[in-house]
């Protein structure tokens, strides 16, 4: 299931009859997003067996966030209590499509994200149910 929490920026909104005149921003919506992401350290001998999966199997290694901002930094913010100190992230793929039967540790197409654009387009893009994200680590 793809859930979409939804908060209100704290701004009260205003009437649209009422004329703005203290230039305050109208009410904004803002749509965070609930994400399913495996973190995989490649130093880490009970990953080692799983280099070139996805971990979408492994249930121990599942993790749950949600996403508040469509960028890099907002993936970081979600995974960062789940990354011991001195290891950083190599890289983050995000897969466009839910796992095919045959081969339930990888999804039949995925997506390197290296940029908060490529963020941005994957999330509106991917059909995935959950979103996945895999969080590959390094020193």
């Amino acid at each position: 299931m793809n859930f979409a929490v939804k908060r209100a920026v704290k701004r009260p909104r205003p009437d649209e009859d009422e004329a703005d005149e203290e230039g305050e921003e109208p009410y904004v919506e803002v749509q965070n997003r609930v994400l399913v992401f495996w973190v995989s350290d490649t130093d880490e001998a009970a990953h080692k067996d799983n280099i070139d999966e996805w971990l979408c199997d492994r249930r121990e290694r599942r993790k749950l966030g949600i996403i508040a901002s469509e960028t890099l930094d907002g993936i970081w913010d979600m995974v960062k209590i789940y990354i011991l100190a001195g290891r950083k992230v190599r890289e983050i793929l995000g897969a466009l499509v839910d796992p095919d039967p045959a081969n339930p540790t990888f999804p039949a197409d995925a997506t390197h994200l290296g940029a908060d654009a490529e963020v941005s387009a994957f999330l509106q893009l991917t059909t995935a149910k959950p979103i996945r994200l895999l969080s590959m680590l390094h020193e």
